[in-house]
């Protein structure tokens, strides 16, 4: 923190401090401003002027934190950062009222060095206002722009941009050309088609638009997770002939994409798509058991109705998973058992799990899953 409050003095001061002249003014600014003395010295040292190291003392720190408006060195501590991101945020907003693409650029990029969530929520809201305004080629600049920053976040961070994202392009009537640009953006590829399946335009709309027309170019780093996309489609159209590639299941592979295509190729198993193998279910299961890949399992075993595969996920103990995603579990399990034991026309036993279902944990990428089957569930248990 002493760097920045080292900048902040500079600021204040109006130049940087290079000089035994700058350091003479600095001393008498700050004795005038503060009615308290710092010898130019003591102001040389502090800013490396001086060959030797020397321990900033705390009173001289306290008086160039008053120098800068601060109460003091700790009340700088706990406020220059919160002061900093107010104002890049404010300025943030500005550009991006404005449609000020290059300077929005360079805004986000101090932010992510700040503060990672904000970015996270200023990347997102950025997104949206483009595709608001239906800039689909400047929002696809600003992502390839801020390929390094997308690309150096947390999974989860670059989980919730996709999701944040893409919805905003639900309702919107796609012209071939904008889809032909977003299929074939790699940077749209890599951090939002690799990031979020947005289930209920999975069918049709926008989002089986833009992953059918990318799995015509060849990029082997989303390979699966295209092919996923594209044989969800087609078992969603009712077009199971027409799926002739299947994912690749392997060690190196995130537990949400090896979720997704262990669960296609259970399907493909039991539709005898795999030409004669077979897979071993749980053995896949318990060499791979991660909480987001029971979540995708069960999420393909809610979707397609597979009471079959529901009845195997219900049996696992889900109490191990991080707090991060049990919310999230505890509300599909229930729902997959309630639905099971609505398959299995148990009145009691269905209610008994819907009662356990809290709706407000689900969040958005799910949401259609409740949204579809909790009417059935009320009607049959008449609620």
């Amino acid at each position: 923190m002493k760097s920045e409050l080292a900048q902040l003095v500079s600021a204040h001061f109006g130049r940087q401090i290079k000089t035994r002249r700058d350091c003479e003014e600095l001393s008498v600014e700050i004795q005038i401003a503060t009615s308290e003395l710092l010898s130019y010295n003591t102001i040389r040292r502090f800013f490396g002027l001086d060959k030797n190291q020397y321990t900033t003392r705390k009173q001289t720190l306290n008086i160039l934190s008053r120098y800068s408006g601060y109460d003091d060195y700790l009340d700088f501590k706990k406020n220059y950062v919160f002061g900093k991101e107010w104002s890049l945020t404010n300025l943030f907003h500005g550009s991006l009222e404005n449609l000020e693409k290059n300077d929005t650029i360079s805004l986000l990029k101090q932010v992510w060095v700040q503060n990672k969530n904000l970015f996270v929520q200023q990347i997102t809201e950025t997104n949206k206002e483009y595709i608001r305004n239906d800039d689909i080629y400047s929002f696809l600049s600003i992502i390839t722009q801020l390929d390094y920053q997308l690309s150096n976040l947390e999974y989860s961070n670059r989980l919730l941009i996709a999701q944040g994202t893409l919805i905003h392009f639900r309702g919107k009537s796609l012209k071939p050309v904008e889809v032909h640009s977003l299929s074939n953006n790699r940077y749209f590829q890599e951090h939002f088609i690799c990031n979020f399946v947005d289930i209920p335009y999975l069918k049709e709309g926008y989002y089986a638009q833009i992953i059918t027309n990318a799995f015509q170019f060849e990029n082997t780093s989303i390979h699966n997770f295209i092919t996923c996309a594209i044989t969800l489609h087609k078992i969603l159209n009712e077009q199971i002939h027409e799926i002739d590639i299947l994912p690749i299941l392997s060690e190196n592979q995130h537990p949400i994409l090896k979720g997704r295509i262990i669960s296609i190729l259970y399907w493909a198993s039991e539709n005898n798509l795999l030409k004669g193998s077979e897979i071993d279910l749980d053995q896949l299961i318990q060499k791979n058991y991660d909480d987001s890949l029971f979540l995708e399992l069960a999420t393909f075993g809610i979707l397609f109705r597979d009471y079959n595969l529901i009845s195997r996920l219900i049996k696992y103990d889900i109490t191990i998973f991080t707090e991060e995603y049990k919310l999230m579990h505890n509300e599909i399990h229930n729902l997959a058992k309630s639905l099971y034991f609505m398959h299995l026309s148990d009145k009691k036993r269905t209610k008994k799990f819907y009662n356990h279902i809290n709706v407000r944990n689900v969040n958005l990428s799910h949401k259609c899953l409740f949204d579809e089957s909790l009417p059935l569930i009320k009607e049959y248990i008449n609620v």
